[in-house]
């Protein structure tokens, strides 16, 4: 009964949308890093020097 169902499940999901998801997900990593990188620069001068050992 499983196996039947998850069949089911993966043969509706099409290639394209796959590959849909998998670039979405790439264009959303680089607008996360690209926010971080201009809200950590300020944020890391505000923390103590407690990592100028490392």
């Amino acid at each position: 009964m499983w196996a039947t169902s998850c069949r089911t499940v993966v043969s509706g999901i099409s290639r394209r949308s796959v590959r849909i998801a998998y670039y979405g997900l790439f264009a959303l990593s680089l607008i996360v890093s690209w926010i971080l990188r201009k809200v950590a620069a300020p944020l890391m001068e505000k923390i103590p020097a407690m990592f100028v050992g490392f």
